[in-house]
């Protein structure tokens, strides 16, 4: 086995360490690039070919809690196949990107430093690539951020503390620029070198010199979670709305001050407008025109098109409906360049058809005067599409999820963590609403909602 073998699995072990456990091992985002770079000081070659062995070392971990999905909640052979597929298109993009640094690098002759530089930006038009674009075989323009090496670094969010004004790019090239220069360490002398380095570094260490005080908006006073019944025990329409409606008055009963009320994506399983009795039965018997309800649930139009959609219930009418508009590829649609292909056209729809998407201009949750919500569903945040939607500074994102899907706790925190970076990102609140807990997001506080 070469050598360098060795560093691509630290390198991609230490990565991969940061975001299972980034309470503890956040910091390894800063070095895991020095195995690499320090590859390229020793003159080792890094092309394609390592690099896609490097992308099937960190993917193979990273997307673990995506196969045990695929084993349990798909159908067929593809099941198998397809994680296998996954893993390898992923670690192809990994591949590429050594694969130009090495060609550039190599344009620039036997100079260390400058091959360093070259390494350098690669590495940053890489790891800027993949939150944004990394699954553009889907048919859309989307990435896949979950491996974003600035997430760990939202669990302790005075790291990005200046990540709205600096922007992510910024940090990514600070990030990327530490581990270059620390790999110069032996060529370029000891002190200049460490001095350099550290000052990339500040970005991340201005935060805690901040002493802004803590507000919680008074709004999470108001507001109120309930946890969707379990769909495989209350599997008929009204069994449903009926369990719905007891734990809705638990928590009226224990809680008389709550005016909102939020459950996550799908909570109700069925077409909730073709249903119109249920919700008569929750605002006659228990929010009585007071209580606000925000819920996921299924939508059904005139044509037959069914939505994953998120309602609000206002005074016993639905008083706005926010259908999703980007779809997760395979589990709620199959891309047209994989219809004809019946493993993957049967991968999760072989007992269910497809959701549509929404094809109309996004809405927002007018609440009141100073009290706006932005609502997306699920892959919608972690996408990272932008929308044009002009909002006030007193707006909220609205993410309803279904996280209980994922069996590995360090997976979901994860998908938590990306809601908070892009509060950072977007210097503006969000309540996050999961299958277990929902929270109040803002750039200096996590509020869990009872």
């Amino acid at each position: 086995m070469p050598k360098c073998w060795l560093y691509l699995f630290v390198s991609a072990i230490t990565f991969q360490c940061a975001f299972f456990s980034p309470r503890f091992f956040f910091w390894l985002v800063f070095v895991w690039l020095i195995p690499l770079f320090f590859c390229i000081q020793k003159g080792f070659k890094l092309s394609f070919k390592e690099g896609f062995l490097w992308g099937i070392i960190f993917y193979s971990f990273h997307l673990l809690s995506v196969t045990k999905l695929l084993m349990t909640e798909s159908y067929g052979a593809g099941r198998f196949l397809f994680p296998l597929l996954l893993i390898g298109y992923c670690a192809t993009h990994s591949g590429i990107w050594f694969f130009f640094a090495d060609k550039t690098a190599a344009l620039l002759g036997a100079n260390r430093i400058a091959q360093a530089i070259a390494w350098q930006g690669w590495t940053v038009i890489y790891l800027l690539w993949v939150p944004r674009g990394l699954l553009w075989i889907s048919g859309q323009y989307v990435g896949y951020p979950l491996c974003f090496p600035l997430l760990p670094l939202a669990h302790y969010p005075h790291f990005l503390y200046l990540l709205a004004s600096l922007s992510r790019e910024l940090l990514v090239f600070c990030v990327v620029f530490f581990s270059m220069t620390l790999s110069l360490l032996k060529k370029e002398g000891y002190y200049p070198v460490l001095f350099i380095s550290s000052l990339s570094l500040a970005p991340f260490f201005l935060g805690f010199l901040q002493t802004k005080e803590i507000t919680i908006p008074p709004i999470s006073n108001t507001l109120g979670y309930i946890e969707p019944p379990d769909p495989e025990v209350f599997c008929h329409p009204m069994d449903a709305a009926q369990e719905i409606y007891y734990r809705m008055q638990d928590l009226i009963e224990r809680y008389p001050e709550i005016k909102y009320i939020v459950m996550p994506e799908l909570s109700y399983r069925f077409t909730l407008n073709k249903h119109k009795h249920i919700i008569d039965l929750w605002n006659n018997n228990v929010l009585h025109n007071s209580v606000d309800l925000f819920i996921g649930a299924c939508r059904e139009d005139k044509k037959g098109r069914v939505f994953n959609s998120l309602y609000w219930i206002k005074e016993g009418k639905i008083k706005k409906v926010y259908d999703k508009k980007n779809l997760m590829p395979f589990a709620e649609y199959t891309p047209k360049f994989f219809e004809k292909v019946p493993f993957f056209s049967d991968l999760f729809f072989k007992k269910s058809r497809a959701f549509s998407a929404m094809r109309k201009k996004g809405v927002v949750f007018d609440i009141s005067n100073n009290f706006f919500f932005e609502p997306f569903i699920c892959s919608e945040i972690f996408f990272d599409v932008s929308r044009d939607i002009k909002m006030s500074d007193n707006s909220f994102f609205l993410t309803i999820l279904n996280d209980s899907l994922f069996s590995s706790y360090s997976f979901r925190h994860l998908m938590f963590l990306w809601h908070h970076f892009k509060v950072l990102e977007q210097n503006k609140a969000c309540l996050f609403v999961g299958y277990n807990y929902a929270a109040l997001l803002g750039s200096s506080y996590s509020y869990v909602i009872s």
